[in-house]
């Protein structure tokens, strides 16, 4: 049951359960990743930053790796390298990659994505937009 008094925490946890089963926490509590249910998945992480990214993401870090190979900077907004524009990206790039799956679960199951994941990417759109025509202008 989704959690209305956090509605950001509930859309997570909906989006996670549309693309994995389960949520993140689900995922931490039993030990396995999210993404290939595998048990003890700190076993498949093989760095600090992939440990640190299992319980950010619920992800083991071959899962992880295999997701991220898959994108390419294309798929990503705000293109630059100073110091704002990266920290923009760093923040950013989660929510495109969630939007992404959400995307892939709903266009498999043959469903339209629901309005609420489609206002928020909107908004998403239009932010960074917004952000990149700053970048470009020298503003930021």
């Amino acid at each position: 049951m989704a959690d209305m008094t956090n509605p950001t925490q509930a859309f997570k946890d909906d989006v996670s359960r549309m693309a994995h089963g389960m949520t993140k926490q689900e995922a931490l509590s039993k030990g396995i990743c999210v993404d290939c249910k595998l048990p003890d998945a700190l076993s498949r992480c093989y760095s600090d930053l992939g440990r640190k990214e299992y319980y950010i993401s619920g992800m083991c870090e071959r899962c992880w790796d295999a997701l991220m190979s898959d994108a390419s900077e294309e798929d990503f907004p705000l293109q630059g390298s100073n110091a704002i524009c990266v920290a923009l990206q760093e923040t950013v790039q989660p929510a495109y990659t969630a939007f992404y799956e959400a995307a892939k679960v709903y266009s498999n199951a043959g469903r339209a994505l629901p309005s609420e994941i489609n206002n928020a990417w909107l908004t998403l759109e239009h932010a960074t937009d917004y952000a990149q025509t700053l970048l470009d202008s020298g503003a930021i």
